[in-house]
């Protein structure tokens, strides 16, 4: 188990010996750091994705194999018009969100 995957994975060890299951994910956690592009350094671009992006890809892969066995759950995440259309100074923001639409949208959940 990776580093980064354990706060996930200890997050819903958690949630599971407290309520006994998960049946929902909420993925909203994020940051802002906004900039233009060519004034934002790619240290901000990468923590934006990281906690946006990656962190729905991990809380997501540590919640759903529970939700799988038990043949239930639900996942919701939240993104941005900022991903679809654009935003000055968000670049990163914009790239994270709507890599997450492309995460929901073409994840195999059939496994």
């Amino acid at each position: 188990m990776s580093r980064r995957s354990q706060g996930p994975n200890n997050l819903i060890n958690q949630a599971l010996d407290h309520f006994g299951t998960v049946d929902v994910l909420i993925c909203n956690a994020g940051i802002l750091r906004d900039k233009s592009f060519l004034k934002m350094s790619l240290e901000d671009f990468e923590l934006v994705l990281r906690v946006h992006l990656l962190g729905t890809v991990y809380v997501t892969k540590a919640a759903f194999p529970v939700m799988k066995d038990k043949r239930y759950g639900r996942i919701v995440v939240t993104t941005s018009a900022s991903g679809l259309y654009g935003n000055f100074g968000q670049t990163n923001y914009g790239a994270a969100k709507l890599g997450i639409v492309g995460f929901m949208n073409h994840s195999n959940w059939k496994d």
